[in-house]
């Protein structure tokens, strides 16, 4: 499967707990999209596990452990591809 960049929906959230009520409204609009990536998402790795998108799998993720903001990057993928 090939994945052109309409596949792939990015957002710099600049920390999830605090910008839950727009993480939802982005989510909906990340449905059609086969990959959603969080940049800034300013959480601990453990925190992010435990994090729930509708429809798709946490598949890589890059917290920063030894700084105060924590996590810059998760990358999630559809459960399942077309």
């Amino acid at each position: 499967m090939l994945v052109s960049p309409h596949d792939v929906l990015h957002s710099n959230v600049q920390s999830i707990r605090k910008n839950e009520i727009e993480l939802d409204f982005f989510l909906i609009e990340a449905k059609k999209y086969y990959f959603v990536m969080f940049t800034e998402h300013w959480v601990k790795a453990d925190y992010l596990k435990l994090i729930h998108v509708d429809q798709y799998n946490l598949v890589s993720h890059f917290s920063r452990e030894m700084c105060n903001h924590g996590g810059s990057l998760c990358i999630c993928s559809k459960r399942y591809l077309d």
